[in-house]
């Protein structure tokens, strides 16, 4: 939230400064924040594409560099994710199909779900599967934890998440209202 002003204005080295930390923040290995920091780079120059805030040919050059440093930071397969995910997204393709609109609507209840629960689900599924760090273990386990997360993300989307976003509405109209 702080950074999107920075990318949205007009000052065109600012931008490029602080898409280029962005990118780089990945080498700051202490921090495990950052070791995602290249993908959220692929959100933000999709997001400044379809906004127009920066031209063809930036994009390609910050896109090229985050993409390469997916592949060398992060492996083969992440930079398969990645690099798919993105041209996805960038060719506009929806997709309509009633679980994917069920995961689009608790979307942002499962990014902030998804670690505590998938802590919490690993302590405890560790010790109900039989190898849990064989192929197969690994598997079902990444199959539990989808299918927990998936489902206590809902009942928070449910429980906190739509009533709070409706409360905001009410209390923008209300102060909109006021200040007329």
């Amino acid at each position: 939230g702080l950074i999107l002003p920075l990318l949205s204005g007009k000052n065109v080295i600012l931008k490029y400064l602080v898409l280029s930390l962005l990118i780089l923040s990945a080498f700051i290995g202490a921090l495990s924040i950052f070791r995602y920091a290249c993908f959220f780079v692929f959100g933000i120059l999709l997001f400044m594409r379809k906004e127009k805030l920066l031209g063809d040919l930036p994009h390609f050059i910050f896109i090229l560099f985050a993409i390469s440093l997916v592949f060398y930071k992060r492996g083969f397969n992440e930079f398969i994710f990645g690099l798919s995910t993105y041209l996805i997204i960038l060719s506009g393709l929806t997709i309509d199909f009633k679980w994917s609109n069920f995961l689009g609507k608790i979307s942002y209840s499962l990014y902030i779900m998804h670690w505590i629960v998938g802590t919490a689900a690993e302590i405890i599924i560790k010790r109900i599967v039989i190898e849990p760090y064989s192929e197969i273990g690994k598997i079902l386990m990444l199959i539990m934890y989808t299918v927990i997360a998936v489902y206590f993300s809902s009942i928070f989307y449910n429980l906190i998440e739509s009533p709070f976003v409706s409360y905001s509405r009410i209390w923008t109209k209300r102060l909109r209202f006021k200040r007329v």
